[in-house]
């Protein structure tokens, strides 16, 4: 007994020994790597990789849990001519695996980004300054310091598909409580996004194979608020929502987003009539008056209507309505017809803007439906509001800061309109031309 309880004693300080031993090498373990990752090695590398001064607070590394954590990132343009322009992050949360870390190296499994600020600037040009913050500066053009996209992958760019393997087998990829703040120095105008939640479900590409294999699917949601030069709030957007599309050009891998965004809005999302195209559209309809028609003021906000949804594409520095966006103002109901669009780098536009005809007709059209006999009113019913014929449409082209116009009425004239009346109501068409001919006349002609 006394031999088996010294074996039993031997064999648990062995055990103890090697606990103690297995836990010394991953302290050891964790310090070492710990330091090959310090915050020097860090800003080292970013400034080396990227056009940057870069800052990082403090790092973490947890070998068991296999995670890096960057604390107070900053980087900010070497180009003392890029102005208001930089990146600030509270805290990157990195999932790594762990025995490429011994040889300086980071195979990153998923990654969270909390709290960042980004500043930028839309130049006159359309150049965007973040670009030069993402730049590789052993690529960058010593000479003349040529302004280029971001989207240039492999000749300078951040996103290149071959370069960057590594985000298709992300498990994980978030952003959480962003803020986004964009100049737009043509158009003084300031875009702010506060609450930004951005998480990528799905993400599959394959650099040799980019027509067979080039999807991302995200999920988003934030506040977006546009003021103009005297910070008077005109667009104010809460949204929920997707994309999905492609990241990456086919044809030569360059970061090249083209994607589809579904983004509901918020009871709190509205239009402030201050913009200049919202007042230059409304003005130019004076001439529906002669109708006997009167627009009535501008709301001090403009709602949107009905389904409250912005289904749209982002491709080449443009955004296109692929669905009409229905707005509410005043008693009208108004649309921004599909396919209107707007390029976000040069302010270039094409805007369909159609006034419906909704079940509130009648008031808005100054009651001049009541004013037809029984029968007529049915046939006009039918023939505008339940197939919601578009009254009139403004299309606005060119710069957004000085725009062009085209009016259009899709009211048919009198005759046309008698013509059908004359085919439904043929009992009464003498009474009723007698009655209703003049008054149709004068109105739609």
């Amino acid at each position: 007994m006394a031999a088996s309880s010294h074996r039993l004693r031997a064999v648990l300080r062995g055990l103890f020994i090697v606990v103690v031993l297995a836990v010394t090498l991953v302290i050891a373990a964790q310090v070492m790597v710990g330091r090959l990752f310090s915050p020097d090695y860090l800003q080292d590398f970013l400034e080396e990789n990227l056009s940057v001064e870069a800052t990082v607070g403090s790092t973490q590394v947890n070998l068991i849990a296999g995670e890096v954590v960057l604390s107070n990132l900053t980087l900010f343009p070497k180009d003392p001519r890029v102005t208001s322009t930089s990146v600030a992050i509270q805290e990157v949360r990195l999932g790594v695996k762990t025995w490429p870390l011994f040889a300086r190296r980071l195979e990153i499994s998923s990654f969270v980004i909390s709290e960042p600020v980004i500043r930028m600037t839309l130049d006159k040009e359309g150049d965007l300054s973040l670009a030069e913050i993402f730049r590789n500066p052993e690529k960058k053009d010593s000479k003349n310091q040529k302004k280029t996209k971001v989207n240039q992958g492999k000749d300078g760019g951040v996103l290149a598909a071959e370069e960057n393997r590594w985000l298709a087998k992300l498990d994980e990829a978030r952003l959480e409580n962003g803020r986004l703040e964009m100049l737009f120095e043509k158009e003084k105008l300031q875009l702010r996004v506060e609450g930004l939640h951005l998480a990528i479900t799905d993400l599959q590409f394959d650099p040799e194979d980019l027509a067979t294999l080039n999807t991302v699917r995200m999920t988003l949601a934030g506040g977006a608020r546009l003021s103009d030069s005297e910070e008077i709030l005109l667009v104010n957007l809460d949204f929920s929502g997707g994309a999905r599309g492609k990241l990456f050009d086919e044809r030569t891998g360059d970061f090249e987003a083209d994607v589809l965004l579904d983004l509901a809005l918020a009871k709190s999302s509205y239009l402030n009539p201050r913009v200049k195209i919202v007042k230059r559209v409304w003005s130019y309809l004076d001439q529906v008056e002669k109708w006997g028609i009167s627009l009535g003021g501008l709301p001090d906000q403009i709602a949107f209507g009905r389904s409250r949804r912005i289904v749209g594409t982002y491709r080449d520095d443009q955004v296109t309505l692929t669905e009409p966006l229905s707005l509410s103002a005043g008693k009208w109901e108004v649309g921004l017809a599909r396919e209107s669009w707007i390029a976000t780098g040069s302010g270039q536009h094409g805007i369909g803007v159609e006034f419906l005809a909704g079940k509130r007709m009648s008031e808005t059209l100054g009651g001049w439906l009541t004013s037809l006999p029984s029968e007529a009113q049915s046939l006009a019913q039918n023939r505008f509001i339940d197939e919601e014929q578009v009254l009139w449409r403004v299309q606005s082209s060119g710069d957004l800061d000085d725009p062009e116009f085209e009016f259009f009425s899709q009211i048919p004239e009198a005759k046309s309109l008698i013509e059908d009346l004359e085919e439904s109501l043929e009992d009464e068409v003498d009474r009723l031309k007698k009655k209703a001919g003049g008054f149709l006349k004068d109105l739609l002609e």
